[in-house]
């Protein structure tokens, strides 16, 4: 059976409220990948969108009118861009006003390897369009990893997200399954660079 978020984590999460949330988690994850950056990655987060407005997470960028090297954008469809939006795929939104799991896992080696999944299934893109970002070609040095906002703070998120992770490299089919059926399990440490659960508490604010 599929743990339902909500009970999992007792309904905690931060919530953002599209106006002026935003978290802020610096530099030293994009730091840790640097320039020209041939390797995989993969993210992973639960929200809870009272509009699809915004964007869920936005690692490495400088948050001043800038797509970043990776984003997933809101609206009429979900986007996710890459390598400063020379790159996109788009996917139709969930609907509002409940809990999705997404996870994405990107794999340099291959278009075909960019995976999406939402609620533990592969999507299927709606649309799309540049280039897909060959190994080397994304550069994160001095960069941020922003959750709750995309490309600036005029770009703000509207709901709740909690369990955000991020790996660096390209998370199996299974990897993936397994974190939607089982949210409250601990990820395996292997390859996981940043985890930030954000269940502590239900502020009115994560600033």
């Amino acid at each position: 059976n599929i743990a339902d978020h909500a009970d999992v984590f007792g309904g905690r999460a931060l919530v953002f409220d599209g106006v002026t949330d935003y978290l802020d988690c610096g530099r030293s994850l994009c730091n840790s990948f640097g320039d020209n950056y041939t390797g995989n990655f993969s993210v992973s987060l639960w929200f809870n969108a009272t509009a699809n407005t915004g964007g869920l997470i936005n690692l490495g960028t400088g948050f001043s009118n800038d797509h970043g090297e990776f984003s997933i954008a809101l609206g009429n469809n979900f986007t996710i861009y890459m390598n400063d939006a020379g790159y996109y795929k788009q996917f139709s939104a969930p609907s509002t006003g409940t809990w999705h799991h997404i996870a994405v896992s990107f794999d340099a080696s291959s278009e075909s390897n960019l995976k999406v999944f939402l609620n533990g299934s592969q999507v299927t893109y709606s649309g799309g369009g540049g280039s897909f970002p060959s190994a080397g070609d994304l550069d994160f040095n001095n960069t941020k990893l922003i959750i709750g906002g995309f490309y600036s703070s005029s770009f703000l998120y509207n709901g709740k997200i909690a369990d955000v992770k991020v790996w660096d490299s390209a998370i199996s089919e299974s990897d993936i399954t397994s974190q939607y059926l089982k949210p409250e399990s601990t990820p395996s440490q292997n390859n996981l660079v940043a985890w930030y659960p954000m269940i502590e508490g239900n502020p009115e604010s994560p600033q």
